[in-house]
């Protein structure tokens, strides 16, 4: 009978040690032949008590190899954590291209001069925005997806920003809109009133060429824009033919889009996006020097939310060829990432004009400099001068193809400030690149 038993008790013994080799590796494989001859010199108490002893012994083994692997698992993951957040830190990204794909064919160029420049990030949450006026009811928000400072329109009327004065006869304007979704909205416009007028609150101007945009529209899933132009009697004298329509921005759908607009002379041209909606239309007296306000009409809406962020007005088109001939191109249009050496994809078109102008004359050297507003610590924005400097000339090889090895970088910091930072227009002038003919 103890025979039977201790061959079953074996037998057992035998089953586990044997599964857990495949785990535990050879130590286990000597301990399970040692046990053998222990178990042949002694009876079953002796037996019982060493298996006892190889179940603890396999226990401690397992915890300790258990530890080991959570210990080695927990050092890597603190390890890559810490590197992420370095990377992050830093913002360094010099090894990754942007993805252009989606802007080669956005051919708006902005102007190089900032004349105004609003980012929100001086107003107090909750409160109107700072120097800007009107009879609409609006104030700062945050927007939560991106983090930004946002000007909110709570309820319809008129504002416009009171230290932006006449515009340039040729201009460009850019910001960013958000019609929250599930929310009915009603219609932005951009109205360019005579310079002499002075009420720029009025919801009922005349002699006003107007550009107006909205998130929703008779067609399904898609957004609408129109063009008109009124005498002083308030006539329209002047109309796009019919509206315009599209799919890259609707209040549900897709609620974020990017709105770019070039006057030169009498015509102007509009993008949703990266989709032109009007080209060339004649609609500007060029005999008039024109202010800018906006309008919100909501239409007796009572529930509004919409959002417009990052409003930057420039004039002076790119001269890339003729300044580097003359030893220096200067653009604030590469875009970088906040704190980041990331290139933005909506400096596609800048970066293609200089890469053509570069590729034109192959032996020419080029110094690219990096310059940094006034806001943070000297050093780091030094250091991230430099970085950026040196992701403009990886682009540039990488994204369009320029030698660049007769090319040098340089990060000026916040050292050289064309002007004094005062406000956010002057800090981004100040967030420039050069080129520099060597």
């Amino acid at each position: 009978m103890k025979k039977l038993v201790l061959t079953g008790i074996l037998f057992l013994a035998f089953i586990k040690l044997n599964a857990q080799e495949t785990v535990g590796g050879r130590v286990l494989k000597n301990t399970k032949d040692k046990t053998y001859g222990k178990v042949e010199q002694k009876g079953d108490e002796t037996v019982d008590k060493t298996l006892d002893k190889i179940e603890e012994g396999i226990g401690s083994i397992f915890k300790k190899k258990d530890k080991k692997k959570k210990d080695k698992k927990g050092s890597s993951q603190n390890e890559s954590d810490n590197g992420y957040q370095s990377q992050s830190g830093n913002g360094s990204n010099a090894d990754s291209m942007p993805d252009f794909s989606s802007y080669e064919g956005f051919d708006f160029v902005p102007g190089e001069k900032i004349i105004f420049f609003e980012d929100f990030a001086q107003s107090q949450e909750g409160a109107k925005p700072k120097n800007w006026d009107g009879n609409a009811e609006f104030t700062t928000t945050t927007d939560t997806e991106t983090g930004q400072k946002a000007l909110s329109v709570i309820h319809g009327g008129g504002f416009f920003p009171m230290s932006l004065k006449t515009l340039p006869q040729n201009f460009t304007i850019q910001f960013d809109v958000v019609a929250q979704p599930d929310v009915a909205n009603g219609t932005l416009d951009l109205r360019f009133l005579p310079e002499k007028e002075t009420n720029l609150a009025d919801p009922w101007f005349n002699n006003v060429t107007q550009i107006s945009f909205s998130g929703s529209s008779q067609i399904p899933k898609k957004g609408g824009s129109s063009i008109e132009q009124k005498d002083a009697n308030g006539n329209i004298i002047e109309r796009n033919d019919a509206e315009r329509y599209f799919s890259e921005w609707h209040t549900n759908e897709n609620p974020r889009a990017k709105i770019s607009i070039s006057k030169i002379g009498d015509k102007v041209s509009v993008w949703i996006n990266q989709t032109k909606i009007w080209d060339n239309v004649s609609i500007f007296n060029t005999n008039i020097k024109y202010k800018l306000a906006f309008h919100f009409g909501d239409y007796f809406i009572e529930n509004i939310s919409f959002l417009m962020m990052n409003l930057k007005i420039a004039t002076n088109a790119p001269q890339v060829k003729n300044d580097i001939a003359k030893g220096k191109f200067i653009t604030a249009n590469i875009l970088f990432d906040t704190n980041s050496d990331a290139i933005k994809p909506q400096s596609f078109s800048i970066l293609k004009e200089i890469s053509e102008t570069l590729k034109a004359s192959p032996t020419m050297k080029i110094k690219i400099v990096g310059h940094t507003d006034s806001d943070g610590e000297a050093k780091s924005n030094l250091e991230l001068s430099q970085r950026r400097a040196e992701a403009v000339k990886n682009v540039l090889s990488g994204a369009f193809g320029v030698d660049v090895s007769q090319y040098t970088t340089e990060g000026k910091g916040e050292s050289l400030p064309l002007n004094k930072n005062a406000n956010a227009s002057e800090k981004a002038q100040n967030r420039r690149v050069e080129f520099v003919r060597q």
